[in-house]
Formats: C-alpha cells, sequence, structure tokens
C-alpha cells in the first residue's frame, strides 16, 4: 500500500485548480470600464441585471461584481437596488453652479452700468462741485460693492 501524498493530492486536485482559475479568470479593471460603459450608455443609472450579464461575459460571478461596485468611488446603489454613476450628478451640480454664478455676475454688470450711467447723467444735469463730489463718493461705493459679493 503506498502512502498518501498530500502535496501531490493538492497538485493534482481538479477543486483547488478550478478554485484558482476562477479567481484569476476576470480582470477587475475590464469589469470596471465595462460597468462605466453600460452606466454611460443608459444615461448614469441601470439596475443589477445588465451588470450581472457584463459580468458573466468577463467571467466574473455576481459577488465579483458587489466587491467591485463597492470599491467604486463614484457608483452607489440606490435604495430600490438600481446601481446609480454619481460622478455625471456632481459634474451636473458644477456646471449648474457655475451657471447661477455667471448669470449672477451678469446681473451685477448691468445694474452697475445702470447705476453708472444714471450717475453720469446726473452730474452732466448737475455740474455743482458738491454733486460731483458726493457721486464720486458714490461711484467708489458702487466699485467697492462689484468686487465684494452683494
Amino acid at each position: 500500500m503506498s502512502e498518501f501524498n498530500y502535496k501531490d493530492f493538492l497538485k493534482n486536485s481538479s477543486f483547488l485548480n478550478e478554485a484558482e482559475e476562477t479567481e484569476e479568470k476576470f480582470s477587475v479593471d475590464k469589469l470596471e470600464d465595462k460597468v462605466k460603459a453600460i452606466l454611460k450608455k443608459e444615461g448614469g443609472a441601470v439596475g443589477v441585471k445588465p451588470l450581472v450579464d457584463a459580468a458573466k461575459e468577463l467571467g466574473a460571478s455576481k459577488k465579483d461584481l458587489m466587491d467591485v461596485l463597492e470599491k467604486m468611488k463614484s457608483v452607489e446603489t440606490h435604495k430600490d437596488g438600481d446601481i446609480i454613476d454619481t460622478d455625471g450628478l456632481k459634474e451636473e451640480e458644477e456646471n449648474i453652479e457655475e451657471a447661477e454664478e455667471s448669470a449672477l455676475s451678469r446681473e451685477k454688470e448691468m445694474v452697475m452700468k445702470l447705476l453708472l450711467d444714471k450717475m453720469q447723467k446726473i452730474a452732466n444735469d448737475n455740474p455743482e462741485e458738491l454733486t460731483r463730489n458726493f457721486l464720486t463718493k458714490l461711484k467708489f461705493m458702487i466699485d467697492d460693492l462689484m468686487m465684494s459679493d452683494f
């Protein structure tokens, strides 16, 4: 009777070989890229099923997919189970803030121009020195206001 060789058993074990193959079968980077591509194609949100199908095509299990999704900073799971790309949401928020700031800046410039035009008209209609001093001080106040965030 021959002795049982543990090392040979491990080396030739089909169960262990399959487990090792499963671990190395898919690329995390490719799976992340596929997830991002699907989210982009679907407008930033998608159910889990298309992602699971894509993961299986790449040799990953649903658990592998969920682990990858959990590590992705730009992806969140909605309370109803949908997977959402939050990068798109952040970009939209930034664009809205920029547009609001730009609109406020344009409004501010229009108000200042109107005020300065009115001041110039008053100065032309009232050439007295007192009025000019007052208008000059007012102009400096408006300039200071323009520099602020009013």
